[in-house]
């Protein structure tokens, strides 16, 4: 009976080590493509965040009265440069956005 017993704590061991192994080999896996993604969705948050920007300088343009605005939300700071007709976005003085108004009727 102790004999059979011996047997068991041996398979135990191995069959512990195995599983701890398959575990470390797929952390090793996933845990870099989980960091992957987690930097993919930052830069798209900024990213939209710059769209939005840019959409919200559209929104209140006026081509009688250009204006500079600077925005700031979480980790994205823009200005945005209007001109009678174009508004462009700045991001550290590196243009990143711009729109071009062809014609307009008011």
């Amino acid at each position: 009976m102790s004999l059979n017993k011996k047997k068991e704590h041996g398979f135990v061991m191995v069959e512990s080590l195995v599983s701890l192994s398959i575990l470390a080999l797929f952390m090793g896996v996933v845990f870099p493509f989980s960091l992957e993604l987690l930097t993919i969705r930052a830069q798209a948050k900024v990213e939209i965040e710059l769209s939005r920007f840019l959409y919200e300088s559209a929104l209140f343009y006026d081509m009688t009265d250009p204006k500079n605005a600077h925005f700031s939300s979480g980790k994205a700071t823009a200005a945005s440069v209007e001109t009678n007709k174009s508004i462009r976005l700045y991001v550290e003085d590196t243009e990143v956005r711009s729109i071009e108004f062809l014609s307009a009727e008011w």
